[in-house]
């Protein structure tokens, strides 16, 4: 997997604390070594044609965009776990 890199995806990294910013860069490295590895629980978001996301910890996710591009995945969000309830274009 991949996760492209954009000014959204480098502006939320820099919103985060320090000790968060390093887990959810431990987060997306793991994520393109392997998607599937089980403490990440990569999940497609329910109500969102393209939209997932990905745990940092237990209180924390990343939101992925997947793209036009076979395995790669932008940065939407990053934040607390129930962020992707404020995204646009839910089925809510």
């Amino acid at each position: 997997m991949i996760i492209r890199r954009t000014d959204r995806g480098d502006k939320a990294l820099r919103k985060l604390d320090p000790p968060l910013r390093l887990a959810a860069k431990e987060a997306i490295k793991s994520f393109c070594a392997d998607s599937a590895r089980r403490g990440l629980n990569f999940e497609k978001l329910q109500g969102y044609d393209n939209l997932y996301s990905i745990r940092i910890n237990r209180s924390h996710r990343i939101i992925l965009g997947r793209t036009d591009v076979a395995d790669t995945y932008e940065i939407i969000r990053i934040g607390p776990h129930d962020s992707y309830r404020h995204l646009p274009g839910g089925d809510d």
